[in-house]
């Protein structure tokens, strides 16, 4: 769908760099994901088609098939990306991977039917023989964080894969750095679902000796319930608070007004709430199965802890409230750095490695 994570990125590499952008995508914005807050696309450059149909699809595939370059992601899970792939590369056409990492077994198949759980099983085996079969057709490989990069050079891409993620806007030129006041603040953003790691974070606060914090929640879930009770029963040294969902310039107002973001997933592709407090001067504590936790490399930036480890996330937490709230040079220093990964930054990323693919030099990601 038209996703507000990649949309400034497409829009910079057509402003910017000259390039005719097509957003081809296999349904317009979800209702849940309207909920969620999140944007409807705008912008001037680049053409959008949602839900193709057969003719169109056609045409696409066989305009300038010289010229273009063909970005599909979900090749294995969504049906449009799959009849592109399969439905072009005997007509010659050049392809990009854009693939986030493979769920672990444990997420994955938790509620999955017998069917779904083999062809989980068997995804490592489609993905070498596709490199294996139709390996010359895909120029490159675009992995959403350390994960995917792993798997992918697992399935034997080797000089292929290069870092990549997703990458919303950035609070703009007039964000003035400003440190919250009162008690120290503690702010998750997303669903609450088993996935998400909403009950881990809340057992992890329950656990935490310090006071004078205060933990919100927002955003909505098949899980909220289960981490209302849990809030109900457990005993906590500071205040949580669990919200609704916010439009996503108000959620990024409450992120901005935050000293720290937790990412507790048990597994997150991408997690762009990482990013997204990052450029707002807002440190991270993020598991290790968050593929955006690539973003959190030096210590000033956050911390990284194991996936679904209650002690292991309370331990984080607790090390950002003792080392207490950033300043405003801290802040801002975060917020400097997070430029690197804004949209126009990822597009000329991005940029570079449509040249590499034509013979040009290979880039490192900004971000790394």
């Amino acid at each position: 769908m038209p996703s507000h994570h990649q949309s400034g990125v497409l829009l910079s590499l057509a402003r910017d760099f000259g390039f005719e952008v097509v957003w081809v995508v296999q349904e317009g914005l979800s209702g849940e994901r309207a909920e969620m807050g999140w944007p409807e696309f705008e912008g001037e450059g680049v053409e959008l088609v949602v839900a193709p149909d057969e003719t169109q699809i056609k045409k696409l595939m066989g305009e300038r098939v010289k010229e273009s370059l063909h970005f599909v992601g979900g090749v294995f899970s969504v049906p449009l990306a799959r009849k592109v792939f399969f439905g072009g590369v005997w007509r010659g056409l050049r392809y990009v991977f854009m693939n986030e990492a493979p769920v672990p077994k444990e997420v994955e198949l938790l509620g999955k039917s017998g069917m779904s759980r083999r062809l989980g099983q068997m995804l490592p085996t489609f993905q070498k023989i596709v490199r294996m079969v139709f390996g010359g057709r895909v120029k490159a490989v675009l992995c959403i964080g350390k994960m995917a990069e792993a798997a992918y050079r697992d399935y034997g891409w080797g000089k292929k894969v290069f870092s990549y993620g997703y990458f919303p806007a950035g609070p703009g030129q007039e964000f003035e750095v400003r440190v919250p006041e009162g008690d120290f603040r503690i702010c998750y953003l997303g669903q609450f679902t088993h996935r998400k790691g909403t009950d881990v974070l809340v057992r992890a606060l329950a656990k935490v000796q310090a006071q004078g914090w205060r933990a919100d929640f927002y955003g909505e879930g098949d899980q909220r319930e289960e981490c209302e009770q849990l809030v109900r029963e457990l005993s906590f040294k500071g205040g949580v608070e669990l919200h609704g969902y916010l439009k996503w310039d108000e959620a990024m107002r409450v992120v901005a007004e935050s000293d720290v973001v937790v990412v507790p997933s048990r597994h997150d592709g991408w997690g762009a709430l990482v990013g997204e407090a990052l450029m707002r001067g807002v440190p991270v504590v993020a598991t290790d199965r968050t593929g955006s936790a690539a973003l959190l490399g030096a210590f000033w930036r956050g911390h990284v802890v194991p996936a679904g480890d209650v002690d292991g996330l309370r331990r984080g937490l607790e090390e950002v409230l003792e080392m207490g709230r950033l300043s405003v040079s801290q802040r801002e220093r975060l917020v400097k750095w997070g430029r690197l990964i804004e949209p126009e930054s990822a597009a000329k990323y991005l940029a570079k490695v449509v040249r590499w693919v034509e013979g040009g030099q290979r880039p490192s990601a900004p971000w790394s």
